[in-house]
């Protein structure tokens, strides 16, 4: 796809895959909520991306969103995002632009993130934490929700 490598997957054995010892990390990380992908023409990649994951895309505040199992893609186009986000900034479309990860406290990985050096930034009732240079633009939205 002209996003990049997309991938999807269905665990059919999940007692192996989620086994509880693996489940808990100091983060604090539930699971990843959503991402958000900047794209061209949001109508068109909305189509594509919901041929190839069977759900129908339904429209969002901003674009198009496609709820899957486990979260949801959400489809924006640049104008959209800078709205949003104005300080991320979009190097080029399309874009990958955040990745909303589920946790079990805002401040415990606001703590985590701050030994790291990785300065936050609240967005409403979520956290935001730009990526460190070395992995590019885009961000990180955490959220307890």
């Amino acid at each position: 796809m002209p996003e990049g490598r997309i991938q999807i997957l269905t665990h059919h054995t999940e007692h192996t895959v989620w086994q509880p010892r693996w489940l808990t990390h100091p983060n604090g990380a539930l699971g990843l909520a959503s991402m958000t992908i900047v794209v061209a023409d949001v109508r068109e990649a909305a189509g594509r991306f919901a041929r190839f994951f069977g759900r129908a895309a339904k429209p969002s505040a901003s674009g198009q969103s496609i709820a899957l199992d486990r979260g949801r893609v959400e489809l924006v186009e640049a104008d959209a995002f800078a709205r949003m986000l104005p300080q991320i900034p979009i190097p080029s479309v399309p874009f990958m632009g955040t990745y909303s990860i589920k946790v079990r406290s805002l401040s415990a990985i606001k703590t985590i993130l701050a030994g790291a050096g990785i300065a936050t930034s609240p967005l409403g009732a979520d956290l935001l934490a730009r990526f460190p240079d070395e992995l590019g633009q885009g961000a990180w939205i955490f959220t307890e929700r």
